[in-house]
């Protein structure tokens, strides 16, 4: 196996056991879906941006349905690439300690 196609091969592995590691060992949960990469975000220190404009530590405006409460989400990760992708944050109300994660499927705009 020639060195392109075993580096390849060892991204390629790379990425998909990152996607199952964020989505089953890491307390993600289950992923939600319903978001597309045009959709606009208000965030913390950039102001409005499409959500595939966002960046790993910006802090999203948005609501947990886990807690029912609206808070800041800090992007953790991006994980996957191709047409869809998640986002993968931690959720804080303002005022209280508790984090909660929170993972989110992302797809092309129609």
């Amino acid at each position: 196996m020639g060195i392109e196609k075993l580096a390849a091969a060892v991204v390629a592995l790379g990425v998909v056991a990152a996607s199952a590691h964020a989505n089953n060992g890491e307390g993600f949960g289950v992923c939600k879906s319903g978001f597309a990469d045009d959709t606009v975000v208000s965030t913390e220190s950039r102001g409005n941006v499409t959500i595939g404009e966002l960046r790993v530590d910006d802090r999203v405006w948005s609501y947990n349905e886990v807690v029912g409460k609206k808070g800041w989400s800090k992007v953790l990760n991006r994980v996957g690439g191709g047409p869809s992708y998640r986002i993968l944050a931690d959720f804080t109300e303002p005022g209280s300690p508790e984090v909660t994660k929170a993972c989110w499927i992302i797809k092309p705009a129609s």
